[in-house]
């Protein structure tokens, strides 16, 4: 089994939308067995639940259900556990690294992983949606299902 951990401040926007778009697009049409994604936050409370505009975007975008989410502080135990560590900033990426350095190799941003030098002259963050109208939301769940995708083709060619 492989394991994604997708990583933002709180885990209740980002994150969680990232983890349940990767685990419902590769449990669905485009399989890809023996991956699973889960989710934490730099900053997280654990037992929060999604944020009510990403459960919202996410089900009106996609049909995808993340209401039963439940945040989770991110730990060294998760760091260590995952194979891939997907930040949605360069600063949760440097936050992780500063306290675990040793797992440099398997820590980037979302954007740099499925990206690469493709878009070096472009910010590798993805946006906080949190605090803003539900178009803001929109626009960060259509970038993660979009780099997602790049993920899951990157993911099948290795």
């Amino acid at each position: 089994m492989k394991n994604i951990l997708f990583v933002c401040t709180g885990n209740t926007c980002r994150s969680c939308m990232a983890e349940g778009i990767f685990n419902h697009v590769v449990q669905g049409e485009d399989k890809l067995e023996g991956v699973k994604a889960l989710s934490a936050g730099i900053s997280a409370f654990n037992g929060d639940g999604s944020n009510p505009k990403a459960q919202k975007v996410l089900k009106e975008l996609f049909g995808i259900d993340v209401s039963s989410h439940k945040s989770m502080r991110l730990n060294e135990k998760d760091i260590q556990r995952a194979d891939i560590i997907l930040t949605m900033t360069k600063s949760h990426k440097e936050m992780i690294l500063s306290i675990m350095p040793q797992e440099k190799v398997k820590t980037w941003t979302l954007k740099e992983y499925v990206l690469g030098d493709e878009k070096k002259d472009e910010s590798m963050d993805v946006n906080d949606p949190y605090g803003m109208d539900e178009l803001e939301y929109k626009k960060c769940a259509k970038q993660l299902k979009y780099l997602i995708d790049g993920l899951i083709t990157k993911l099948k060619k290795e």
